[in-house]
């Protein structure tokens, strides 16, 4: 498990009181599309993509943690939303990757408990699908493409708390 993972893991369960977040092994479908991992879960919810039978694969939040970058000195961290197969008990993703990134070296952290404040205030929120992450030197860091030249913008956290992974209305 990758250091930026087991510090995840640590950060968000101090405000995780029903769903603790776990580690969880993914299986590649890839039939959805790009960069729409939201709309993608809510369209394999009801349908039998891997041919198991199920009709019914709940929707699964959480993160999609990308290999260190020694000349970065940094870890990129993604929210990522993908199903459940209760059928087969398999975590599954019909989100493509963009082409150069290696499933094998991502690591996957279920984390319902940011799925379930959003639909608390599902009223307060710009999207369901949350802020993005960099963890460097033992720091948290919410990421961004800026419009401005599509620089990279870090904006410091002091937590990792619901409030703020969320996209929330101004």
């Amino acid at each position: 498990m990758y250091r930026a993972t087991r510090e995840l893991i640590k950060e968000r369960s101090r405000f995780c009181d029903r769903f603790r977040p776990k580690l969880v092994n993914m299986h590649w479908v890839e039939n959805g599309e790009a960069n729409s991992c939201f709309s993608n879960t809510l369209n394999a919810k009801v349908k039998d993509v891997n041919n198991s039978g199920s009709q019914e694969n709940p929707i699964i939040s959480g993160w999609m943690v990308h290999a260190y970058n020694r000349q970065q000195d940094t870890t990129e961290i993604i929210q990522h939303w993908w199903n459940f197969d209760p059928m087969l008990k398999i975590h599954f993703d019909t989100t493509p990757l963009d082409a150069g990134i290696r499933t094998r070296s991502l690591e996957f952290v279920e984390d319902q408990e940011i799925f379930e404040f959003g639909k608390m205030i599902q009223n307060k929120i710009k999207t369901h699908v949350g802020k993005n992450l960099v963890f460097m030197n033992k720091l948290w860091f919410s990421s961004e493409i800026t419009s401005l030249k599509s620089q990279l913008k870090l904006t410091p956290l002091k937590d990792l708390s619901h409030h703020n992974l969320l996209h929330l209305k101004t």
